[in-house]
């Protein structure tokens, strides 16, 4: 390996022949470049994930949860609902007689005062879950559980808009409070 000296700079020379190594002042200042890159890349990483963790979520207020109960002869309802500026998002359980619980969550958006979403739960005695339409119309401190034509849209089921009903409520949701 030998040593070549031009203008101050020594260069290491590689020999083909031989195996000796020559390092130019090129790969001086790439390598430089690759760090310098390398920490470049590191920071726009994590500025970009802080960035998307406190960014992307939905501006939620101390949403606290609210419990409401509703009966209609024998079967019973519970409601867990907490809600945000145009979201909400809960749980229900439908109690029938024979300890047959349904139970499963809930979630949608809040139009005025309307909530429109749907029903993910679990029926009893069936192994698999199912989805349904669930719509909430809030008067006062109470919601009502409304009715309408049942449509499924690229697997979603959703009520149409012009048959939403609260004429024929079958559970009006009382808010409790507790001791939680």
């Amino acid at each position: 390996m030998g040593e070549i000296s031009k203008n101050n700079v020594s260069y290491r020379t590689f020999n083909i022949f031989t195996g000796n190594a020559k390092l130019f002042p090129m790969e001086i200042l790439f390598s430089k470049f690759v760090k310098k890159m390398r920490i470049i890349v590191t920071v726009a990483y994590l500025m970009l994930s802080i960035l998307c963790l406190t960014g992307c979520e939905e501006k939620r207020q101390a949403g606290e949860m609210q419990h409401y109960v509703a009966y209609n002869n024998r079967d019973s309802a519970r409601l867990e609902l907490t809600l945000f500026e145009s979201r909400f998002h809960g749980e229900l359980r439908f109690y029938r007689p024979g300890n047959e619980i349904d139970s499963g969550e809930v979630q949608g958006n809040i139009q005025k005062d309307t909530l429109i979403g749907d029903y993910y739960y679990t029926p009893f005695g069936w192994g698999q879950k199912k989805r349904r339409p669930v719509v909430l119309l809030k008067k006062g401190t109470q919601y009502m559980l409304g009715t309408g034509t049942e449509q499924v849209y690229m697997g979603i089921p959703h009520y149409i808009p012009s048959t939403i009903s609260f004429q024929q409520v079958k559970f009006v949701f009382k808010k409790i409070h507790t001791s939680e």
